[in-house]
């Protein structure tokens, strides 16, 4: 109760909502733009060109994503004084190549091919917005995420390219469901969390299994009046 610097936390998450929000109608306008004008053929010579600076656009946002992702996964860990800002800025960047060398395909393979194709121009203008929104993020000292931002550009893309027909993917639907549910999660896991093993306050295990059940209930309450109404209006039921 009023340890929370509250306006700095509602700062950041609307930066949250802003800069992926930014992202994607950036995008979707600047493609919207280069399809009004007609496409010529590249040269070999343009197009290994056009090649070299995907690449680094490309490396140019992973290095974004360690100025920002780092200092999100290890920042807790420096403020409690388990380690220090040297020492936390190399073990968390060697713990962020690690993930994605280890388990970093996945995901690839989502952003990569699940969503929509795009050719290398379009490329290169996805990891320049990602980057270029990160970097400016990170020298105000905001968190942010790369991931939405990144995705949320693919999207906008997507959209631009073939109309809203982008949002009835499952992929993107699976995604904005996690965008929307995970910073809950993750509020709630780690205030039971601290109730439980710094405070001792087992009241609060009640607390949260009782609103899990409650929304879980809902979530199946919802789930069988849709399938029924759906049964209804399929045997030509109803008015």
């Amino acid at each position: 109760y009023k340890v929370l610097f509250v306006k700095s936390i509602l700062v950041i998450v609307a930066f949250w909502i802003i800069i992926p929000l930014f992202a994607f109608l950036f995008t979707f306008a600047v493609v919207k733009i280069i399809r009004m004008f007609p496409k010529r053929k590249l040269s070999k010579k343009g197009t290994a060109i056009l090649s070299v600076v995907l690449i680094l656009s490309g490396f140019l946002e992973a290095f974004s994503a360690g100025m920002n992702n780092v200092a999100n996964a290890v920042g807790p860990l420096v403020a409690s004084g388990v380690l220090s800002v040297g020492q936390g800025t190399l073990y968390g960047g060697i713990f962020v190549a690690a993930g994605a060398l280890l388990l970093g395909r996945r995901v690839l393979e989502t952003n990569g091919k699940k969503i929509t194709r795009y050719q290398t121009g379009e490329g290169i203008l996805l990891s320049s917005t990602g980057a270029g929104l990160v970097i400016v993020s990170s020298i105000f000292g905001l968190p942010v995420p790369l991931t939405q931002i990144t995705s949320s550009s693919i999207i906008g893309l997507g959209m631009a390219k073939g109309g809203p027909n982008i949002f009835h993917k499952h992929v993107v639907k699976k995604m904005l469901k996690v965008w929307v549910v995970s910073p809950f999660l993750s509020l709630s896991l780690s205030y039971l969390l601290v109730s439980l093993f710094l405070k001792g306050d087992y009241y609060s295990i009640f607390i949260m299994m009782s609103v899990l059940l409650a929304s879980l209930g809902a979530l199946s309450l919802m789930k069988a009046v849709k399938n029924e109404s759906s049964s209804i209006h399929e045997q030509g039921g109803g008015i």
